[in-house]
């Protein structure tokens, strides 16, 4: 007796249970296929062999697949030739489109698989095509908030989408292609930040936010070991899949990279299947390689940026339900800031001093108009996190004195502990100070005797 279960009961799409009813629905009509190059990725098949078990498995395969209720895609669905003569193929093309017509015929330079091309012939085209959506994304990207906008080009647009590709190919030996990958990230952060890089900012910009960039990686630098790493991940399962074919040996493209790697004097990881390990060993060697290139101003961007916890606001997810969403020339400013990029024109303060093109100048002024706002800002942090954590604050509470006649910041309003109430008192040494820049090779720190003089 059969029993139709209406698509609104069950499984339902994004359930985390559906791939894997999805795969055991289908696994017996899986199994049934005698091809001896039978892959599957969910709805996803790939069968190669003979014309004659292809043809064979085709005609079990789809009444098989209609009695569960699913059907073949025709229009995705694509017919390869890799060792057919070109003369016999019209008639192999005409037997297996007897089973699925309408199918499409692909050149093996053309052919993708799950998101990849399967031939270094193809991957040039496909990585200029990734260059393209790249650039055109931009106009859309400069429609948001520029905060929103670099958080979502950096952590979901640009290297998610590009990774994918370096891991599986070797794209490193299409240089020019990467240096045009580059160029489009270069340009489309250019456009969202309202920031000019100069050479130095723009290698700064790519390192990993751990040291001292911005989080922009390069597919030039990430290349090389993306796809090592995924090799030493892999080779294992390949060689089984490949067991029953005899090819028990594997031509990988390994040696001219550890050559590079060694002949650069860099450490090899324990762990080579993990791209984590060879990431944080070039971007060691890149941070200590730039390092010599800067002046005292940019070795004190570069170091306080990589100072812990320096740049985890670029990390935080911009909302404004958390106050950790910038407006756009607070982003601008600070990525200036942290880069050692030009902020503004020279112009005159009110002070009577300069404002250099880096904006030094207002940070430590103390008739600067953004002083107060900073101030307020940062004891607005340490007000929310106590807040969060259960304890409910005032500002510059009446009745204390913290000795010099001058009122503390903040203080709970409950006991934080042995029964007596937290008080603050917040301050932020100037890293680019021209006291601070003669110790520019040590990270900024915390500078309480400098308080009184606030």
């Amino acid at each position: 007796m059969y029993k139709f279960v209406r698509s609104r009961t069950g499984v339902q799409q994004g359930d985390p249970l559906g791939p894997l009813l999805f795969a055991l629905a289908i696994d017996e009509a899986v199994r049934s296929i005698l091809s001896p190059f039978n892959l599957w990725y969910l709805d996803d098949a790939t069968i190669g062999g003979s014309v004659e078990s292809i043809t064979e498995d085709l005609s079990r395969l789809i009444p098989s697949l209609r009695n569960l209720g699913l059907e073949v895609n025709v229009d995705i669905s694509e017919i390869l030739n890799l060792n057919y003569h070109e003369a016999d193929f019209p008639n192999v093309n005409m037997l297996i489109q007897g089973f699925i017509t309408g199918a499409q015929t692909t050149q093996p330079s053309e052919a993708i698989f799950l998101g990849c091309p399967l031939s270094p012939s193809g991957l040039k085209a496909h990585l200029a095509k990734k260059d393209m959506e790249f650039r055109n994304l931009t106009s859309s990207l400069l429609e948001l908030d520029s905060h929103i906008a670099l958080f979502s080009w950096k952590n979901s647009i640009y290297m998610p989408k590009l990774l994918y590709t370096l891991r599986c190919l070797p794209c490193y030996s299409h240089p020019d292609i990467l240096t045009y990958l580059e160029k489009s990230l270069k340009s489309c952060t250019e456009a969202v930040l309202n920031i000019c890089f100069d050479e130095i900012g723009w290698t700064q910009a790519k390192l990993p936010v751990r040291f001292g960039g911005i989080g922009l990686r390069s597919p030039k630098d990430l290349a090389p070991h993306a796809h090592f790493s995924s090799i030493s991940r892999s080779r294992q399962l390949v060689s089984e899949v490949l067991l029953p074919f005899n090819e028990l040996s594997l031509e990988l493209p390994t040696a001219d990279f550890l050559e590079f790697w060694t002949n650069s004097n860099l450490q090899i990881p324990s762990e080579m299947s993990r791209q984590r390990d060879w990431d944080e060993i070039w971007a060691a060697h890149s941070f200590s390689t730039l390092q010599p290139a800067l002046d005292q101003h940019r070795q004190a961007c570069l170091l306080s940026a990589a100072h812990e916890h320096s740049g985890s606001w670029l990390d935080a997810y911009p909302t404004s339900s958390t106050g950790s969403l910038l407006d756009n020339e607070t982003l601008r400013i600070g990525v200036a800031l942290r880069l050692g990029l030009d902020v503004c024109a020279p112009h005159p303060c009110r002070c009577g001093g300069t404002v250099d093109v880096k904006g030094l100048h207002p940070l430590s002024c103390r008739r600067s108009a953004g002083r107060s706002p900073r101030h307020g800002a940062i004891n607005d942090v340490i007000s929310r996190a106590l807040n969060a954590a259960g304890f409910p604050n005032v500002f510059e509470p009446a009745g204390l004195d913290r000795g010099d006649g001058k009122l503390p910041d903040g203080m709970t309003t409950l006991p934080f502990r042995n029964g007596n109430c937290l008080i603050w008192d917040a301050t932020c040494a100037d890293t680019w100070s021209p006291s601070a820049l003669m110790f520019s090779l040590l990270p900024a720190r915390p500078r309480p005797w400098r308080k009184p003089a606030k």
